[in-house]
């Protein structure tokens, strides 16, 4: 395992065979940047399309992978993309194909919410869920079975016993991923990727929903 430091943030890039999951939007899209190019492979990268957001997840992964592909030397990679009526942690990544693979170790992209305060205006009725809000807590990076207790607190589901989880963003709010962004010159990236969760669009932003507003006050724009 490697550590690499960008814009004074530390991220463990571990030896593969590694997983990540990977819906099109900005913070996971940034990750699997970042492991596609420092990790040496392979990686396996799991999209879960949710019946709540017209299953456009695989889509948008899908262009992101192609654009880092383009990007970077790095052609270790094998996509897995599954549906579900409604996804939570405990679906983003498929056990079988985990064990069938021997992957150790599962990196996701969440990140820490904004201030109280700081997204007041948003319409709920576009959007499958409302962020919550950054309460000051300081949140390990890695979860195992030793903290699935924290876990069921936070994300509500536990993860599975074996594999751990890697979030490297965890206590990393849109604001200060936006600037690991400008640091890698990513606006392109930035461009292709989506983060809105509206029951009605399949593509662009609806700019209503909290994942929309969360963006705009991370990042100034929405694409």
């Amino acid at each position: 395992m490697n550590t690499i430091k960008i814009n004074n943030l530390d991220i463990d890039i571990h030896d593969g065979p590694i997983g990540i999951s990977l819906s099109g939007g900005a913070d996971s899209s940034l990750l699997f940047y970042i492991l596609m190019k420092y990790a040496s492979g392979p990686i396996h990268v799991f999209s879960c399309g949710n019946g709540n957001t017209n299953y456009h997840e695989p889509t948008s992964a899908m262009r992101v992978i192609n654009y880092c592909v383009r990007k970077i030397n790095q052609k270790n990679i094998y996509f897995h993309s599954h549906l579900v009526e409604e996804k939570n942690i405990a679906n983003m990544f498929s056990k079988e194909l985990i064990d069938a693979h021997a992957i150790r170790i599962l990196y996701s992209g969440f990140t820490r919410p904004p201030p109280k305060g700081a997204i007041i205006d948003y319409d709920t009725n576009g959007s499958i869920a409302v962020g919550g809000v950054d309460h000051g807590t300081v949140l390990p990076n890695y979860w195992t079975n030793d903290n699935n207790e924290l876990i069921q607190k936070i994300f509500g589901l536990p993860v599975g016993d074996k594999h751990p989880l890697y979030t490297p963003f965890i206590n990393v709010n849109k604001q200060e991923l936006a600037k690991i962004y400008s640091h890698l010159e990513l606006g392109e990236l930035y461009s292709i990727t989506r983060s809105c969760e509206s029951l009605s669009l399949t593509t662009g932003h609806c700019g209503s929903c909290w994942w929309c507003k969360e963006r705009v006050w991370g990042f100034g724009y929405l694409d």
